[in-house]
């Protein structure tokens, strides 16, 4: 369903959200958009709230310390290249197995609607993270990530993605940090993906992303800037 809130209402509305609430948290285990090698907090809850420029509305997400691990859940929509539109809901688990480095699962729910009928898929994932801080701010994440295709999205083939990211923190007073992220794969429907972006914690357990330029890895149909924008906002 698409929204009738503009970018800029929607945007201007997670920034005074985000300096509203009170947080003690960290900050979210992940970077932009690929999972990292740690868990959040026993007991934490944190939201991600998500405008993708290419996406029909606002999405979000949850991020609970639980079960000795991570709890995982999302809700995003997008429109595919035919105009379909395709509402995704992905739970997952994730696990510390190591220092710095974890393990994840997850089902992910597709509701395909293309004005004229309506179809539901069953997409599973599995994944592992690490992330390595080599200090003076700068740290590097690799996230290898297998995933099923039950709507056809990725040409009905199951694909192995090789994600790897690095994250620097700028050495000024409030918390800043600029990041990159690529993701290789082995499926001929699809090329590789970047995200460039930044980070801006504006105080303990909010953080601003801003990602600046996209590429969705589907062959150049969509790329550019700006990508997206999200909140994560520790409760």
């Amino acid at each position: 369903m698409k929204t009738s809130k503009t970018p800029a209402t929607l945007i201007v509305g997670m920034l005074a959200l985000a300096a509203a609430v009170a947080a003690h948290a960290d900050a979210p285990t992940r970077l932009l958009s690929q999972e990292m090698g740690h868990v959040a907090p026993d007991q934490s809850f944190s939201v991600d709230l998500d405008y993708q420029f290419t996406s029909t509305g606002l999405d979000g997400g949850l991020r609970i310390g639980a079960f000795g691990g991570e709890v995982l859940i999302d809700s995003k929509s997008l429109t595919d290249f035919d105009g379909s539109t395709l509402a995704f809901t992905n739970i997952g688990y994730k696990a510390n197995v190591a220092k710095n480095f974890a393990a994840y699962g997850l089902i992910s729910y597709i509701n395909v609607d293309n004005g004229t009928t309506s179809n539901s898929f069953t997409d599973f994932g599995i994944g592992v993270a690490y992330t390595i801080d080599v200090g003076s701010g700068l740290s590097f994440n690799v996230n290898p990530e297998l995933l099923t295709d039950d709507t056809g999205i990725r040409g009905k083939d199951t694909t192995f993605f090789l994600r790897g990211g690095v994250k620097y923190d700028l050495p000024v007073k409030t918390k800043v940090s600029l990041i990159g992220e690529v993701a290789l794969e082995d499926n001929d429907v699809l090329d590789t993906a970047v995200n460039l972006g930044a980070r801006w914690e504006p105080r303990k357990g909010v953080t601003i992303d801003f990602i600046i330029y996209n590429d969705m890895g589907d062959n150049g149909s969509t790329k550019g800037g700006p990508g997206a924008i999200r909140a994560n906002i520790a409760l």
